[in-house]
C-alpha cells in the first residue's frame, strides 16, 4: 500500500469524517454546477473581487508556508471519502495535501475559507497515457469556513470531460485545486429587510447552499438587522428521488426558525404528496402563486440548466453578462434590478 492510501485511516481525517458521515448517510441527489462541464463560461474576469482576495490571503495564512488553495496556483488535494448521491452523482471530500510526492496531508483543523457564491476549479488527468488533463469549475458545499476539506457534489455527464474521471476516484487519489473564484458577492447590508429568492434547478443549486448555508449561520450568531428579511429556495428537479442535497437543505431549513422555506418543482408525480412539492415545471403561474410580489422588492437569484433559465429570466450573454430580463419573471412585472442570474 503507498504511503498516500496508507494516511487515509489516519488521526488527520477525523475532523472531516465526522463532517461526512454526518451529511453523507443518505442516498438523495446532486449538485455541482449548471455548466454541464462547459467550465470556459466561469473562467473569471481578470483581477480578484475583494471577497476572492480575502480569502487568498486568509487561506495563505493559515496554510504557513504552503498555500492551502490560491487562485494563482494549483494546489494539491486529495481524496478522502466519496459516496454515492444518485445514479448519476456522487459526493466527494478532499484534503489538501502538504506534499504530493509522500502523500502528507494537512492538518483538518487547518480552516479553508471559500466565500459565497464561489467556485473552486478542479483539475485532474484524464489520460494515463498521454498525460492529458481537464479543468472544471465546481461549487463546494463545506461551510464557508471548513475544518481544511472541502466536499463537493458532482454529477457525471455522459461525454464529459472530467466528471466521468471524477467518478473513477477513489481514497488516496489526488486532484489539483485552484481557487475561490467568486461569482457573486452579496455585500453585508446590500438585501437587508429584503425577501431573497433563490430558484435553482438541478445542480445550480449548489452555488445557492453556498449563501444559504451563510445567512443562516450570520443570523444565528446575530447579525439580523444586515440580512435579509426571509429566504425563498425555489428548487427545481426531474423527480422527488433526485432533489438535490435534501437532506442539508432542510436540516437548514430546521436550524433557521422559518427564516428559510423550502419549494420544491418536480417533474414526475412525488412520491408522497406535500403542501411545499408541485408536480410540474417552474412556470410563470407558479411563480405567480409562491414568489413575493415586485412590490415587495425581492431579490431574485437564479441558476439552472439552459432551458429554465430561458423560462424563467431569459440567458446570460455569451461574454457570460447579465443580458436582458425575460422569461416568466418579466411578465410579472420584476425589473432588471430584482433579478441576477448566476
Amino acid at each position: 500500500m503507498s504511503r498516500s492510501r496508507a494516511l487515509i485511516g489516519g488521526a488527520g481525517t477525523g475532523l472531516a469524517a465526522a463532517w461526512w458521515l454526518h451529511h453523507a448517510s443518505h442516498d438523495a441527489s446532486t449538485a455541482s454546477s449548471p455548466h454541464r462541464e462547459r467550465w470556459r463560461r466561469w473562467l473569471p474576469l481578470p483581477g480578484l473581487s475583494w471577497a476572492s482576495a480575502q480569502a487568498q490571503s486568509l487561506n495563505r495564512r493559515l496554510g504557513g508556508d504552503k498555500t492551502v488553495l490560491s487562485v494563482n496556483e494549483w494546489t494539491t488535494w486529495k481524496l478522502v471519502q466519496t459516496s454515492m448521491e444518485s445514479t448519476t452523482a456522487r459526493r466527494f471530500l478532499f484534503e489538501p495535501v502538504q506534499d504530493a510526492a509522500e502523500g502528507i496531508t494537512v492538518a483538518t483543523s487547518t480552516p479553508v475559507e471559500v466565500p459565497p457564491i464561489s467556485c473552486v476549479m478542479l483539475r485532474a488527468r484524464v489520460d494515463e497515457a498521454s498525460d492529458e488533463v481537464a479543468v472544471r469549475p465546481y461549487n463546494p458545499i463545506t461551510p464557508r469556513f471548513s475544518d481544511g476539506s472541502l466536499a463537493f457534489v458532482i454529477r457525471e455527464y455522459a461525454g464529459g470531460k472530467l466528471s466521468p474521471r471524477l467518478h473513477e476516484l477513489r481514497p488516496g487519489d489526488i486532484v489539483e485545486m485552484k481557487g475561490p473564484f467568486e461569482q457573486y458577492r452579496m455585500t453585508a447590508g446590500e438585501h437587508a429587510g429584503r425577501d431573497v429568492v433563490l430558484i435553482a434547478g438541478g445542480t445550480g443549486v449548489t452555488p445557492c447552499y453556498q449563501l444559504i448555508q451563510d445567512l443562516v449561520r450570520r443570523r444565528r450568531e446575530g447579525d439580523e438587522r444586515r440580512l435579509p428579511a426571509r429566504l425563498l429556495l425555489v428548487f427545481a428537479n426531474n423527480s422527488e428521488l433526485e432533489i438535490l442535497m435534501r437532506q442539508d437543505i432542510e436540516a437548514l431549513a430546521e436550524s433557521s426558525d422559518g427564516y428559510l422555506q423550502i419549494q420544491y418543482v418536480v417533474k414526475e408525480a412525488p412520491l408522497v404528496p406535500a403542501p411545499n412539492i408541485t408536480h410540474g415545471l417552474v412556470t410563470r403561474e407558479y411563480l405567480q402563486r409562491v414568489l413575493p410580489p415586485p412590490e415587495r422588492d425581492p431579490f431574485v437569484l437564479v441558476c439552472g440548466p439552459p432551458g429554465m433559465m430561458e423560462a424563467v429570466s431569459g440567458p446570460k450573454t455569451k461574454d457570460r453578462k447579465q443580458g436582458e430580463l425575460s422569461g416568466a419573471l418579466k411578465a410579472l412585472g420584476y425589473r432588471e434590478a430584482h433579478v441576477w442570474k448566476l
